[in-house]
């Protein structure tokens, strides 16, 4: 299950950060929780980290959403970064050809 963690900069609040943990499965069935938190995420106007360290597999639903959700951002301006161990959601994401544009071309 995904779950949101608000991170705030010691020096300043603008600084602030949203931490969005993915857990370990995004699929189909727990699509509906995770995009309560992500539009939570998204109203806070934040920068948003998505930690995908749990991710062990991933649906072609749950990576819609992500998709859908680094465009929004995107079009607020919010930026989102990535904390991954795994490359488990490069390759999925890969497969459907999402893997630039959800941002993880790059990211190591």
């Amino acid at each position: 299950m995904a779950r949101v963690r608000r991170r705030k900069s010691e020096i300043a609040a603008a600084d602030a950060h949203r931490v969005v943990a993915l857990g370990a499965e995004l699929r189909i069935g727990n699509a509906n929780a995770l995009q309560a938190m992500l539009c939570e995420a998204l109203e806070s106007g934040d920068e948003i980290i998505l930690d995908a360290t749990d991710m062990r597999s991933a649906d072609s639903a749950g990576l819609q959403l992500l998709y859908a959700f680094v465009r929004d951002s995107k079009a607020r301006g919010i930026s989102v970064s990535w904390q991954m161990s795994e490359t488990i959601l490069r390759r999925d994401a890969g497969l459907l050809g999402l893997d630039k544009a959800l941002g993880l071309k790059d990211t190591h």
